[in-house]
């Protein structure tokens, strides 16, 4: 890591085993190591902040919870108003929700919202036991040439939170950003267009898993004048990433994951997603990804049908040629981390009732 991230990383970690701080030690290629003192210790677990440990259910002393309650009662009734806030009070805090309830909180919260995705968010919260009110999900619209999308997007706190539930695990890796040798050991080649991280966790029974994440280089991120950062969304996906290859079947499928100390309030719109074709040499899939592509297809018995329902689902094109260098290495991180691409062609059944 550079000193940057290692310095973060010892701030948010302690060693798996004696819980002691981690060190910085001069690494490779004028970086730097992150490790404990002993060196046969081995793993991290990564400290919650006072938030975090509310929302896990943690006891803590009656102060601090009354303060993360009155902050977050304030930004409610900044962003909803003194009536919506008295509406959704009785359900602050609460993990255990019903489906109906949950979409009542999402139809109060983004009432342009249309009824699908409220119906998908509403599904999200009952089988992963989580409220949109404690920061876990949201509900975000994207403005495009074509009108509006809305997607649901769960908080990389709540994804932690989910694993949890699961079994302990700690951090063997990261989240850091990946150097050359190893995108070219993992991915045949390096893209200098994307930013690349990596991140290893592993659970109590010894199980490990990797997860890799990229961002475009080229596309801005949402928060930036709070402090969010091109490199900082590439982590979050690598951590997701490793969260669904370490607890398979346990994570929402097909859900994007993100940041909540950047995602918009409820009254403010993200920046605008563009939906446009780039044209053909720039900005579009090279060969080399065009290769890749087909070549984790293969190793992952994907056939061609697929994979194209596949990025029509996800991106909106017919063939991998009509993909962007980005989202091409999107999907490339998707293949090589064993994401089930085939997720993204599935829906809900949503009743007329919901529809109407």
């Amino acid at each position: 890591m550079n000193y940057t991230e290692a310095q973060k990383f010892q701030a948010r970690n302690r060693c798996a085993v004696c819980s002691g701080e981690p060190q910085l030690f001069p690494g490779p290629n004028q970086g730097y190591e992150v490790r404990c003192n002993k060196p046969e210790h081995k793993g991290f677990t990564r400290e919650l902040t006072p938030t975090e440990a509310y929302d896990a259910g943690y006891n803590m002393p009656i102060y601090i919870a009354d303060r993360i309650e009155y902050r977050r009662r304030r930004q409610m009734e900044q962003e909803l108003g003194d009536e919506k806030t008295r509406a959704l009070a009785p359900y602050q805090g609460v993990t255990t929700l019903t489906q109906e309830q949950a979409g009542m909180i999402l139809r109060t919260i983004w009432p342009k919202a249309p009824n699908v995705e409220v119906f998908k968010a509403a599904l999200i919260c009952k089988m992963y036991s989580l409220n949109p009110l404690m920061k876990h999900l949201f509900l975000v619209e994207f403005k495009g040439r074509e009108g509006s999308t809305w997607a649901p997007i769960i908080g990389i706190q709540a994804t932690r939170l989910i694993a949890s539930r699961q079994r302990p695990y700690t951090y063997l890796d990261g989240p850091r950003m990946m150097t050359k040798d190893e995108q070219m050991s993992i991915f045949g080649g390096c893209d200098d267009t994307v930013w690349r991280a990596l991140t290893i966790i592993t659970d109590t029974n010894g199980n490990q898993a990797p997860g890799y994440g990229s961002w475009p280089k080229a596309t801005p991120v949402y928060g930036a004048d709070k402090g969010n950062s091109q490199q900082n969304m590439a982590f979050i996906r690598s951590e997701r990433q490793a969260f669904d290859r370490l607890f398979p079947g346990e994570m929402p499928q097909g859900v994007e994951v993100g940041d909540i100390q950047y995602l918009p309030p409820a009254n403010e719109r993200p920046p605008a997603k563009s939906t446009e074709k780039p044209p053909a040499g720039n900005g579009g899939i090279t060969p080399a990804q065009i290769n890749m592509v087909w070549t984790q297809a293969n190793n992952r018995k994907l056939s061609r049908e697929q994979v194209h329902a596949a990025i029509k689902a996800r991106y909106q094109v017919e063939s991998v040629k009509d993909l962007t260098k980005a989202q091409a290495s999107e999907l490339i991180d998707c293949l090589v981390g064993d994401y089930d691409i085939m997720s993204w062609t599935e829906a809900p059944e949503v009743d007329k009732g919901e529809e109407s």
